[in-house]
């Protein structure tokens, strides 16, 4: 029991973790439009998109797989995280089942709470 609780809370970690790198990264992108982000930032900002786009891709591999019992589509360019919430937000499914509906739900939920509103301090809040 004490191992599945330790597993929970460090997937918990792990997204948080992610989400995180995510806003540090949109704060980046918003200097880097507004032509500020030069010098010793401009590298930091490049060692934060080596780190975090490998964190994405996991995060999109593993736990969003076990979170929407579905595979990334690879072949659609679902790399990463984002990409694979664009799918479900925007997906149309005539006479969905259960879990068609429970991803669509999850994925407007994970967009609107966690990318879009972050996405606001960037551009126009529509993240995907």
């Amino acid at each position: 029991m004490l191992d599945i609780l330790k597993i929970i809370l460090s997937s918990i970690g792990y997204i948080w973790t992610v989400w995180v790198g995510f806003v540090a990264c949109m704060a980046l992108q918003r200097v880097r439009t507004l032509g500020q982000l030069h010098g010793i930032a401009l590298i930091f900002a490049y060692v934060l998109l080596a780190i975090f786009i490998p964190l994405d891709f996991i995060l999109n591999t593993i736990p969003a797989t076990i979170l929407f019992l579905e595979f990334p589509r690879w072949t659609g360019g679902e790399w990463l995280f984002t990409a694979r919430m664009k799918r479900y937000y925007y997906r149309v499914v005539i006479n969905p089942n259960i879990l068609e509906k429970w991803r669509k739900y999850l994925g407007k939920f994970i967009t609107e709470g966690l990318l879009n509103n972050i996405s606001l301090a960037v551009g126009d809040g529509n993240h995907v």
